[in-house]
């Protein structure tokens, strides 16, 4: 086996007793002889299903896509059973970022600050580029946004406004960049796997960005969020037009791709695709 990849969170939950699904993602990975966590879900849910799934977390290390609370939320949950660790992510995580909607922010960052987290135990390794946290695992650093279809979300934004308050353009509010998506590549002898927090980054530019750092052409399996669900059918089609030309054998999208970006790339890839949710177990 070249690698396990267990869906510990995510929007939907398979068919396992006690399983719970909520906004989030979260995997549990065994690769290149390592155990470490990907992500940690909004709430508890992550924590809980790792009992319900009895996967020991005892001091593996963590690696954390982005900064915003579906996928960071779950952290002080989980270090209840980790117990002090390393947690891999980009130095911008702990930004306070907003989503904006008809003229109100909501907070969307992390819930947790790095000082109360480090008061945990956690010892933090922070990066901006390409870097290879372990022998043949990479964390993809900052993407290049490169590919014309692939804009950013104009309702994720940075700014200095009071939650629930009506903001206005000139009061400091500007295009959040997520320059802290990351996504993480794995090196097996079928090629890389690829794990995705949300690709806000742009899927396609992800892929290609992967490709170029690692000099590995071949992309064996894709799993994770590809934020589809926030883009209409012009953008959805651009992408699995160009996804195509990756050939890759395994797609697993879940968290953000919504049901009818699941539904299309089903349509296009088939028996390549595979229906992910909590509690499911994916062996490479």
């Amino acid at each position: 086996m070249e690698g396990k990849i267990i869906t510990l969170c995510d929007n939907s939950a398979i068919s396992v007793p006690n399983i719970k699904a909520e906004h989030g993602l979260s995997f549990y990975v065994e690769a290149k002889g390592l155990r470490f966590l990907f992500d940690t879900g909004q709430t508890d849910v992550a924590a809980h299903n790792a009992r319900i799934l009895d996967i020991d977390l005892k001091g593996l290390p963590i690696i954390l896509s982005h900064g915003h609370y579906d996928h960071t939320g779950g952290l002080d949950s989980i270090l209840n059973l980790t117990g002090r660790t390393e947690i891999y992510c980009h130095h911008d995580t702990f930004s306070s970022r907003f989503k904006l909607k008809d003229d109100t922010l909501k907070p969307i960052g992390m819930p947790w600050s790095r000082e109360y987290l480090e008061n945990k135990g956690v010892i933090f390794h922070t990066n901006t580029a390409w870097e290879e946290i372990f022998d043949g695992i990479w964390l993809t650093g900052e993407i290049p946004r490169i590919v014309d279809f692939e804009l950013p979300q104009e309702s994720f934004v940075v700014a200095s406004s009071i939650h629930g308050k009506r903001v206005h353009p000139d009061r400091g509010i500007r295009l959040d960049p997520l320059l802290d998506d990351q996504a993480l590549a794995i090196e097996t002898k079928m090629g890389l796997i690829v794990i995705l927090g949300c690709a806000h980054s742009g899927l396609i530019n992800t892929l290609q960005h992967v490709k170029k750092m690692s000099g590995i052409d071949e992309i064996f399996a894709l799993v994770g969020g590809t934020h589809l669900v926030s883009y209409g059918k012009d953008r959805l089609n651009s992408t699995i037009k160009a996804l195509k030309q990756f050939d890759i054998k395994l797609l697993s999208p879940c968290h953000c791709t919504g049901s009818s970006g699941i539904s299309a790339l089903f349509y296009e890839f088939g028996d390549h695709l595979v229906f992910n949710g909590s509690g499911m177990s994916i062996e490479i």
